[in-house]
């Protein structure tokens, strides 16, 4: 998932406290959000963003030093990692226990493809306007992120984990005698949307 191995984030971890400090650490994230809208049964928006990088932090007192990048290249967590300590000008490098492994324990959820989410968005359209003759719109989205992240710090611990999330938001819109209604409902699930392909 993430390129770098536990040796290499822990000669990261190392570099960021090269001259002394405290404490550092490295969050990783990797998330994948995608999201579709039918309105009326026509695709009327469709948004996907991909967050990618990794943040390296380093303490010493009251200093705070952050570094962020999407590089996630040896070379280019090193020159992070001293960005962030460069706030403490001097001081004795600091040794760093072994960094432990850190397995996964939340199985792996693929995300839906856009023609899968448009297929249920279409049911759910076809299935709101069976309610009732006087549904005259109907608007459904399908939101799903995917959040992978890997933690670890200057004490030789962290944890990784894997996030998935799927929300499904409705609106329907009824008219009878010249009067206009709107409902909506909404539900977020911390899982993939399997659920619903069932």
């Amino acid at each position: 998932l993430f390129p770098l191995t536990q040796e290499e984030l822990h000669d990261v971890l190392s570099t960021a406290l090269c001259r002394g400090g405290e404490y550092a650490d490295i969050y990783l994230e990797d998330t994948h959000i995608s999201s579709l809208e039918l309105q009326d049964g026509t695709v009327s928006q469709a948004q996907q963003v991909i967050l990618y990088g990794a943040g390296i932090r380093f303490t010493q007192g009251t200093q705070t030093g952050y570094a962020y990048t999407m590089d996630l290249t040896p070379k280019a967590m090193h020159q992070a990692a001293k960005f962030a300590g460069s706030i403490h000008s001097s001081g004795t490098a600091i040794e760093i226990p072994a960094l432990k492994p850190m397995p996964i324990l939340t199985p792996d959820t693929p995300m839906l493809e856009p023609n899968a989410s448009k297929n249920i968005l279409l049911n759910i359209n076809k299935r709101a306007h069976e309610v009732s003759p006087l549904v005259v719109r109907v608007k459904a989205t399908i939101a799903q992120r995917m959040q992978n992240i890997k933690f670890v710090c200057s004490e030789g611990v962290g944890f990784s984990d894997r996030r998935p999330r799927t929300t499904i938001f409705l609106t329907i819109v009824m008219q009878k005698g010249g009067k206009t209604q709107m409902g909506f409902s909404s539900r977020m699930y911390q899982r993939g949307a399997e659920f619903i392909t069932r």
